[in-house]
């Protein structure tokens, strides 16, 4: 039987999240905000913000100039482009915000211009979202497709400028490939597990381990579809994180937060925004998960991945 969870244990729960498309969705896009940045749930806040968009080519235009200038004005939100800046910022209450592009459709998979985003203060690169753009196969469109010479090229120089690859939306031999090619820089920001939920959006055991082993973590994503396709509620994300961390030794250390708050029409029963997260945790620590490991899943590891 479960029982309540003492407030002591998860009290100042940190909370850093790896994907959330609030750059783009102002832009009145998905129709849906949950981003509250001064949730009382947790005593410090860090977020990926991915500027992404919904049709290609998504070229560094006018669009990407607005996502820059709202990242650089959004009150409360201090970016992040180095550990110590990150610290700081949750040491001030602030939002530690780190800055990532979804879809290297974005900048016309330039590498020209991916030196300009790495400039801005760009950490993190998807280099596909849906559509294929000659990098890699999709999770969606040439999905038997790896990394092409092409991708190769641009995942190598995206390294090269201290980026991190986001896999999420990469086809499964893409994925397999920028693991292999690219060890310590390749993460699923966004994903959940394809064993517990089918979606080919999802991580299949072969891969969440092949991530792991090369020093990655995978995200857990709060899109409905993605966690359960009938019933979708708390205690469901918790059995993508522990079958997640059931699958290597030392699992709870590639487990992270991508939740996707407000690129998505439809959240998990129990959670309306990101102050509702919480209950995750409670969920976990009801499953026999100690406050280190929660701590390391909410925040740390994607923390020490990114930085």
């Amino acid at each position: 039987m479960k029982t309540s969870t003492p407030i002591s244990a998860l009290e100042d729960l940190p909370y850093f999240d790896g994907h959330c498309d609030t750059l783009t969705a102002l832009d009145g896009r998905y129709g849906r905000l949950c981003l509250e940045l001064d949730a009382e749930s947790f005593s410090a806040r860090g977020q990926v913000f991915a500027i992404c968009g919904d049709v290609s080519p998504r070229p560094m235009d006018e669009l990407f100039g607005t996502c820059i200038s709202r990242y650089f004005s959004f009150p409360g939100v201090a970016p992040c482009s180095s550990a110590k800046e990150f610290i700081a910022a949750e040491k001030a209450g602030l939002c530690a915000g780190v800055l990532g592009i979804e879809g290297a459709e974005v900048i016309d998979c330039s590498l020209s211009l991916l030196e300009k985003a790495a400039e801005i203060g760009v950490k993190i690169i998807a280099p596909t979202w849906n559509i294929y753009n000659g990098l890699c196969g999709t999770a969606s469109e040439m999905t038997g497709r790896g990394l092409t010479s092409a991708g190769i090229g641009f995942c190598r120089k995206a390294v090269a400028l201290g980026m991190k690859l986001d896999v999420s939306h990469a086809s499964d031999c893409a994925i397999a490939d920028m693991a292999e090619l690219f060890p310590g820089s390749v993460f699923a920001s966004h994903s959940n597990s394809r064993a517990v939920c089918g979606h080919r959006r999802n991580i299949p055991d072969e891969l969440f381990s092949k991530i792991a082993s090369v020093g990655g973590c995978v995200g857990i994503n709060l899109y409905s579809p993605f966690v359960d396709e009938n019933c979708a509620d708390i205690s469901r994300v918790a059995d993508h994180i522990c079958h997640f961390v059931s699958l290597v030794p030392g699992g709870e250390k590639h487990v992270s937060l991508g939740c996707d708050l407000d690129g998505c029409d439809s959240l998990p029963a129990g959670i309306s925004g990101s102050g509702d997260v919480a209950l995750i945790a409670e969920e976990l620590f009801s499953r026999g998960f100690d406050r280190e490991s929660i701590i390391d899943i909410f925040h740390n590891n994607l923390f020490r991945f990114i930085f």
